[in-house]
């Protein structure tokens, strides 16, 4: 049984460029490559250390900001404002870098420039994340802008390493 999966020929295309047209259809035989495949295993032991590393960053983001510059970091819950645990906050990042690589492991074989649509997606949920301790109006700025640059450095840990997992998992034969 092999831990391998066979990836679709855009999975290389380079989300910048431009898709070239369609060539007409010959009756000339034409060589293809071997499609590139995935290892599963290596991807989803990619997948765990990037979670580990998004977990890691975000309690760090924790300690600097509320140990060293003791800027208290506040969530707003039904109304009332609570302090963000660091240990509980690097379970729910660890998640999140979770379902980001189940996210992108199924875009390999749906979508049709997969690394193009998860940078996006996964970019945009990241300014979401930044931008939502903003609207807590009872916390102060600097509650506010804590939590905002923790969200911020865990989504891009998110978003840069799942792609590095599927690259480096990427059997060519």
């Amino acid at each position: 049984m092999s831990n391998t999966t066979t990836l679709p020929n855009h999975y290389y295309d380079s989300p910048f460029t431009a898709v070239p047209p369609a060539s007409p259809t010959s009756s000339a035989p034409r060589a293809t490559a071997p499609r590139p495949r995935l290892d599963q295993m290596r991807y989803w032991v990619g997948a765990v250390i990037t979670a580990i590393v998004a977990a890691l960053a975000g309690v760090i983001g924790l300690v600097v900001t509320h140990g060293i510059a003791h800027v208290p970091v506040l969530t707003q819950d039904n109304g009332l404002l609570t302090p963000v645990h660091a240990l509980s906050y690097g379970l729910i990042a660890a998640g999140i870098a979770f379902a980001a690589a189940a996210l992108y492991n199924a875009m390999l074989h749906i979508a049709p420039r997969p690394a193009l649509f998860y940078c996006w997606l996964t970019g945009l949920l990241t300014v979401l994340a930044t931008l939502i301790p903003f609207t807590m109006s009872a916390a102060h700025l600097s509650a506010q802008v804590a939590l905002a640059g923790t969200n911020l450095l865990v989504g891009l840990v998110i978003v840069i390493l799942v792609p590095f997992a599927a690259q480096s998992a990427t059997v060519r034969s």
